[in-house]
């Protein structure tokens, strides 16, 4: 018996599925994030002003691309983002709003 190609909806949803399994991580840990930053006025205007200063040595276009350079120069942002997991041990099962979810639970 020869092999079958694999058809393009099975590789459509084997990247899906990858995406979302990258979503289980993700997805919380920058909602995390932005939840601080509501809380924390001044560490979003901070992380504003740098992004500004690496912005302004770069040309406009449509669509904006960091390099290594740049992303190496937003120290305060990377800091903000590693600090997250830690402020709030990254609780997955439960809301920035204090609400609990279960396990298997679809919000």
């Amino acid at each position: 018996m020869g092999k079958r190609p694999i058809s393009h909806k099975v590789i459509k949803d084997n990247i899906v599925s990858l995406a979302f399994a990258i979503g289980d991580t993700t997805c919380p840990a920058l909602t995390w994030f932005f939840w601080l930053l509501l809380k924390h006025s001044h560490v979003e205007t901070k992380i504003r002003e740098k992004l500004r200063k690496v912005l302004s040595v770069k040309e406009a276009k449509p669509s904006l691309v960091f390099s290594t350079e740049d992303l190496s120069k937003m120290v305060y942002l990377h800091a903000a983002l590693c600090e997250t997991p830690r402020l709030t041990a990254m609780k997955q099962d439960i809301l920035p709003s204090g609400h609990h979810v279960n396990i298997g639970y679809k919000v």
